[in-house]
């Protein structure tokens, strides 16, 4: 799952030590693999960290905005037949 955490750190001038006791955790370390996706976030980190920086779970871990794609033009006369 992708998310924002390094953003969010940088953002507001954080050191990743200092998110570390946000979350409870023992060392940077711990939170450094949360932050590049080697450990997955918990239920309860994220929203820590939702408390912390004021924005919603979502905001954080969620992409808010999806690439419009386009069909690809075979893909569009299967479902859009064309009478004659």
């Amino acid at each position: 799952m992708a998310n924002r955490m390094r953003e969010l750190r940088l953002a507001h001038n954080e050191k990743q030590r200092d998110l570390a006791a946000v979350l409870g955790l023992r060392t940077a370390v711990q939170y450094c693999k949360r932050e590049i996706g080697y450990c997955p976030v918990t239920l309860e980190e994220a929203f820590k960290l939702s408390l912390h920086w004021g924005l919603t779970i979502e905001e954080i871990f969620l992409r808010t905005r999806f690439p419009q794609k386009r069909a690809p033009p075979n893909l569009k006369k299967v479902y859009h037949k064309e009478d004659g």
